[in-house]
């Protein structure tokens, strides 16, 4: 079984046993608000309001920062769910320590 975990005042992602540290702010405040809201779908619009307040963005640039957060996370937790938005999963395979 993997083991993830995400210390949020340090803005790391454990990796078995490994730190990874996320780049970019948002990245870190887009992992928060799924591991906030697992297993429940976030809509493009929550996003981008959570992450950017004052800007106006598109689509890409929330797929550009998902696909960020993936491949530092190198594995599957963000499910797509099309047209909507994304989910962040916890299956049996994978145990998200707090």
């Amino acid at each position: 079984m993997k083991s993830f975990a995400y210390i949020q005042d340090k803005n790391n992602v454990v990796s078995q046993s490994i730190f990874r540290s996320l780049l970019r702010f948002s990245a870190t405040r887009f992992l928060t608000l799924t591991l906030k809201n697992q297993n429940i779908i976030i809509d493009f619009y929550t996003i981008e309001y959570t992450l950017w307040p004052d800007k106006d963005i598109n689509i890409n640039t929330i797929r550009t920062l998902v696909k960020r957060v993936r491949q530092k996370l190198k594995h599957k937790f963000i499910q797509t769910i099309p047209s909507r938005g994304y989910k962040f999963i916890i299956t049996d395979k994978c145990q998200l320590l707090s």
